[in-house]
């Protein structure tokens, strides 16, 4: 299967700000697209807009193996959907970036990892 490539002039970041959960203080990041290597799927990034140190990774590649089929894997997404990553460290984020309009939930939880179906929306 051929990996898929964005459009050309397709915007690759936008800005948000986001509070970690249990802590008072909120950054300034940017949130970058990205393709994982494996499957050429969407993958979302997050960096301190100031230092641009990681910040968090906002999505999750699924992958679909004969050992853990999978019904609906990350290359089968659309070029603008991912698996947004809604555990440990990550809890409380996509809230925060669907009130900013920078991404919108848009199907069921994934079936073996919980991450949440989202349309990235820039």
């Amino acid at each position: 299967m051929a990996v898929k490539t964005f459009e050309p002039g397709t915007k690759m970041s936008t800005t948000a700000k986001l509070r970690v959960l249990g802590q008072g203080d909120l950054y300034d990041v940017v949130i970058r697209k990205e393709q994982y290597g494996q499957s050429g799927a969407l993958a979302l990034v997050a960096e301190d807009a100031t230092t641009g140190e990681p910040f968090a990774t906002l999505s999750v590649n699924i992958l679909s193996t004969p050992d853990a089929p999978c019904s609906l894997p990350s290359k089968k997404l659309p070029l603008d959907h991912c698996f947004f990553k809604v555990w440990s460290e990550n809890e409380g984020l996509l809230e925060q970036l669907i009130e900013q309009k920078i991404v919108k939930r848009n199907g069921p939880r994934h079936q073996y990892t919980g991450a949440e179906l989202v349309q990235v929306l820039f």
